[in-house]
């Protein structure tokens, strides 16, 4: 299995997981989802900024746009599978750290 199958996989558990965990806890998915997305978010603003980098010249170095970081940073939206492999080369962060899953 390639380390892209791996990841993928891990991904895929993960977000299984939080999904169940939020049926546990009686809580909507839509929520749980929205504070993935925002914590996400935060850590890219946050990783960004100590780089000293505006949202314009991190969607050019990941090919996309402002808007699309700024939609990131807010919660608005999630970095795909792709864009968050090349963010955590980009800011020498592992994928497990941009979704909370180490310290």
């Amino acid at each position: 299995m390639s380390n892209f199958e791996y990841f993928v996989r891990k991904y895929f558990v993960i977000v299984q997981k939080y999904v169940k965990t939020s049926y546990d806890k009686g809580m909507n998915n839509k929520k749980k989802t929205n504070d993935i997305k925002l914590n996400i978010g935060l850590l890219i603003k946050e990783l960004r900024k100590e780089q000293n980098m505006t949202q314009t010249k991190l969607a050019e170095l990941l090919q996309t746009t402002q808007d699309t970081i700024s939609l990131w940073e807010l919660g608005k939206s999630m970095p795909d599978i792709y864009a968050l492999i090349k963010l955590a080369k980009l800011f020498n962060v592992s994928t497990d750290y941009l979704l909370e899953l180490e310290a």
